[in-house]
């Protein structure tokens, strides 16, 4: 059984670590720009009680204009992955961000090499490719509220 909640952004740092910044120590490389704001949410999925993926939603408004939240370190454990744990991290994210929040646009810096996961949720790209140093290749994706379809969640 798995089950999403949120947490204070804390109990994700080693996850973070481990998943998005190669097995680093550095407790400071874990910690987002935001991540204590008021409007920030940070949800961690568990499987059987076992931690398995990770997500944090920012207030942050990007190129964009107005109510609009960034989606940050979305992460599932290797082991747990395949079975659509990323795709129920973002719509706990998007649940929080359109219905609770009613903000009207929620974007990312996606990996290009997991594009087809944003896009599969409905997201769509933004730019060209950029490299964010010491992590890769990305591309900016987002969606739009009217492009929300609910069927989620209530966290």
């Amino acid at each position: 059984m798995i089950e999403i909640k949120r947490v204070r952004a804390e109990e994700l740092y080693p996850m973070r670590l481990e998943l998005l910044r190669g097995g680093s120590t550095d407790v400071s490389k874990a910690v987002f720009d935001g991540d204590d704001e008021k409007d920030s949410r940070h949800f961690m999925l568990r499987e059987g009680g076992e931690e398995a993926g990770i997500v944090t939603v920012i207030r942050r408004s990007g190129e964009f204009e107005g109510k609009v939240f960034q989606m940050r370190g979305l992460a599932v454990k290797e082991e747990k992955r395949r079975k659509g744990y990323a795709a129920a991290l973002i719509k706990a994210a998007e649940y929080y961000v359109f219905i609770e929040m009613g903000a009207e646009i929620l974007w990312l810096n996606s990996r290009t090499r997991v594009i087809g996961l944003y896009e599969k949720a409905g997201y769509k790209s933004s730019g060209e490719v950029f490299e964010i140093e010491g992590v890769g290749e990305h591309i900016l994706m987002y969606k739009k509220r009217e492009d929300y379809k609910t069927g989620c969640c209530s966290h």
